[in-house]
């Protein structure tokens, strides 16, 4: 009887020692097309891809992400029409739950006359579920051509629709 009642007791406390254990840290992998707007010296819209890695849960999380997509700005500048087209790639990380986002992208922009545009944007915004609201300012150089107006200074809203998600968790090595 106290041998059974020992490794009745023994199980009962290997079960109860799962409770108190730390949870396994999880990966949330998460991708997806996202369409934007910016508002600067032009409205420009946006559409491409995003991919976010979330470490963590509510307390220290961490999320990183890396996007790129394709965009075109169109508006008046003295009585004539100006279209300027360009691609972005960059990355963005949150730390925390609720923190901001920090990012920078490269960018690349011609405005149909042969003419282009790189450079540099850093970025800060707030990330709310799947939207993304930032500010940043583009750091522009001209690579062939002339310089011509485009937005330095913006605003923007971006809203990624994911279409796939995957969920890893890290096992410890015994």
């Amino acid at each position: 009887m106290k041998i059974a009642f020992f490794c009745l007791l023994l199980i009962a406390t290997n079960s109860f020692g799962q409770f108190w254990k730390k949870p396994e840290p999880k990966t949330v992998i998460r991708t997806g097309p996202y369409i934007g707007i910016q508002a600067g010296r032009y409205y420009t819209l946006e559409a491409g891809m995003e991919r976010q890695w979330k470490k963590g849960k509510w307390k220290n999380s961490t999320t990183m992400a890396i996007h790129g997509g394709a965009n075109a700005a169109i508006g008046l500048e003295q009585q004539s029409l100006r279209t300027i087209v360009g691609f972005d790639m960059g990355t963005w990380y949150k730390s925390g739950t609720f923190g901001f986002t920090y990012g920078i992208a490269g960018n690349l922009r011609a405005d149909l006359h042969e003419n282009y545009m790189a450079g540099i944007t850093p970025s800060i915004g707030f990330k709310v579920l799947q939207l993304h609201l930032s500010t940043g300012y583009q750091i522009l150089t001209p690579i062939s051509g002339v310089r011509f107006p485009a937005t330095s200074l913006f605003l923007g809203a971006r809203y990624v629709f994911v279409t796939d998600k995957e969920v890893k968790s890290k096992k410890k090595d015994k």
